[in-house]
């Protein structure tokens, strides 16, 4: 790990698990920015078999949740090489934008809020930051789930209320239709992002693939404001 800042690159090397050589620091006159070089030990790893698709889907995910870092991928195996930078200067809108474009789609809604708070009682106060995207695409559907940095294939209980909101807010802009959230969900491009201590994630479940965070939940009305209401009531193209 080699870290540049103000004027010093330092840097740290690990193997097995342990620091070699402590803390190294020399003068330098690059830009800030920070390196990671890892390779597989197969004394440590099972499988050090990573394949190209993998180690791309990982580094483009963290580019669209990076906000202008860019992340470049060597890839040698077999006497191949792939080499691919990425970078989102507009972070997960520019991405959503990208999915988006050539499609019939709606205007894109953008909201977010910061809350410090507890989901029960009985648990510790903690700050949790929630951002949800959205646009209705009449081909294309997709929902992605985000939660410090990761992709949960499960979603969670706070994206599920995202989609009981926006079913609620049509069936009501026209009384007498009866949407179901499957329906919704057929012409629904929605991205919801969320960042916590990882002390106060929440889980559904062992493997860690859903949230069940009651604050994130009470948090989507929040970020859903009245720009939210507007989107959906100026929005022709909806109905």
């Amino acid at each position: 790990v080699v870290s540049i800042r103000d004027g010093y690159e330092r840097g740290l090397h690990f193997e097995k698990g342990h620091n070699i050589g402590g803390l190294t620091e020399i003068e330098s006159d690059s830009a800030n920015s920070t390196y990671f070089c890892f390779k597989y030990d197969d004394e440590v790893f099972e499988n050090t078999n990573i394949s190209y698709d993998f180690a791309k889907e990982q580094l483009h995910r963290l580019a669209i949740l990076n906000t202008g870092v860019t992340f470049n991928l060597t890839y040698e195996a077999e006497d191949i090489t792939h080499k691919d930078t990425f970078v989102y200067q507009g972070g997960v809108r520019e991405y959503l934008e990208e999915l988006l474009s050539g499609h019939e789609h709606t205007e894109i809604f953008d909201g977010e809020c910061t809350y410090t708070g507890r989901d029960k009682v009985r648990f510790n106060e903690y700050t949790a930051n929630l951002r949800i995207l959205f646009s209705f695409c009449k081909d294309k559907s997709q929902i992605n789930t985000f939660h410090n940095y990761n992709l949960l294939c499960w979603n969670g209980d706070h994206t599920d209320r995202v989609v009981q909101i926006i079913q609620n807010l049509l069936n009501y802009l026209h009384r007498g239709s009866k949407l179901t959230k499957r329906e919704i969900k057929e012409h629904l491009v929605l991205f919801v992002v969320t960042n916590t201590s990882r002390a106060y994630s929440r889980w559904n479940d062992e493997g860690q693939r859903s949230l069940g965070n009651e604050m994130l939940v009470d948090m989507v009305r929040e970020a859903m404001n009245e720009n939210f209401m507007k989107n959906m009531y100026y929005n022709d193209e909806l109905f």
